[in-house]
């Protein structure tokens, strides 16, 4: 049957320009006795090669494929992770930022408002002191003139004594002491 082909093939006017069937059979070793072994034998091969030589590659290389995407999509994942993590972390500073000045001003306005109250606690002590001082001033002065009201009356008994050798009753000397200290004042 396939001879038969050939020899269709053969008396072609392109193949009767080469020579005849038998020549051309002759000049490309082939015989015809061998031929239909030799297809059936390279048929054979062709599919023990297909199933057990590409086919497992062609499985191997499906796998590695399936592989290599499953690593791409998870990159790409990890990448919109990172880049999500990135923003974050971006965002958490800049409030840690806004955060950190609001408490640096909040301690500011407190230190103010401590310091602004110490002074007031301050300068109404000082006043207090100085109102006790003056006070004290007052009574250290009154008593210092009453004392030298009384010193001067004595005084003044002694020698209105020596001048008049007199002796003063009790009477005459609480007189002359009214008397020198409304002078005195």
């Amino acid at each position: 049957m396939i001879f038969s082909e050939i020899l269709a093939i053969a008396e072609t006017p392109i193949a009767q320009e080469v020579g005849t069937l038998e020549g051309i059979l002759h000049s490309l070793h082939v015989h015809e006795d061998l031929l239909l072994g030799q297809t059936i034998t390279f048929i054979l091969v062709i599919a023990l090669i297909s199933k057990f030589g590409v086919g497992p590659i062609v499985a191997i290389l499906e796998e590695r494929k399936q592989k290599i995407e499953e690593i791409e999509s998870k990159s790409e994942a990890i990448k919109t992770q990172l880049a999500d993590a990135e923003s974050e972390k971006a965002a958490v500073i800049a409030k840690a930022s806004e955060d950190a000045t609001r408490i640096v001003a909040e301690a500011k306005a407190s230190a103010e408002k401590i310091a602004e109250r110490k002074a007031e606690e301050a300068e109404a002590n000082a006043a207090g002191i100085v109102a006790r001082a003056e006070q004290q001033t007052q009574a250290d002065k009154e008593a210092a003139t009453a004392e030298i009201k009384a010193h001067f009356g004595k005084l003044l008994a002694n020698a209105t004594t020596a001048v008049t050798g007199k002796v003063l009753t009790a009477d005459d000397q609480s007189r002359i002491n009214e008397e020198a200290a409304s002078t005195v004042n």
